[in-house]
């Protein structure tokens, strides 16, 4: 039995705003009719969360657009429960903040395949999909997460990604609440 789908926070904002980076494998398995999608109301307090920062914005308060967006793509609200929430704190300390612990710990408890871009969440027990298209030209090794190019913010702004990219990977590491490493669309001014 094919297990279903939980979309981690980048990998629903790529799939709302049709972003490149998100696997063909994984774009076909989320648009199959018979697959069932669930996105995790920590991923709406995570949007939220950065739509009140101005990280993101998609023109209209969160509260309005994001449950129609969700309805519309037919996914599922997988709500936190108090058995999410004590899962979430026996998980390894690693780099994963409060947002992806309870993702990661929803996946475990629900037997939900996990999409996501985040090395980090590949833990013990729980089943991944990694959902980043990967390329690889001129038989060129893939590029480890270090050292490739910072995404830009505001879900598109080039100046920043190209300023990003002259930066050194010791420079552009991000130890704060969204690290650099999380794959998001964006980055932080």
């Amino acid at each position: 039995m094919i297990a279903p789908l939980l979309l981690d926070t980048p990998v629903l904002l790529w799939w709302l705003t049709d972003d490149r980076r998100l696997a063909w494998t994984t774009r076909n398995r989320i648009a199959r009719p018979s697959e069932a999608v669930f996105v995790s109301v920590a991923t709406a307090w995570e949007i939220s969360s950065l739509a009140r920062q101005g990280v993101v914005d998609f023109g209209a308060p969160v509260a309005e657009w994001l449950p129609h967006e969700v309805a519309v793509h037919r996914f599922v609200w997988l709500a936190l429960e108090c058995r999410h929430v004590l899962r979430a704190q026996t998980l390894p300390r690693n780099r994963l903040d409060p947002y992806d612990r309870l993702i990661v710990a929803q996946a475990s408890q629900e037997g939900l395949l996990l999409v996501t871009t985040n090395a980090a969440m590949k833990l013990p027990g729980i089943e991944v999909l990694d959902a980043e298209e990967r390329v690889v030209r001129d038989s060129t090794p893939p590029r480890s997460r270090q050292e490739r190019p910072a995404p830009a913010t505001k879900l598109g702004g080039e100046a920043e990604a190209s300023r990003s990219r002259e930066s050194s990977p010791d420079e552009t590491e991000d130890m704060g609440p969204l690290p650099g490493w999380n794959a998001l669309p964006w980055t932080r001014d």
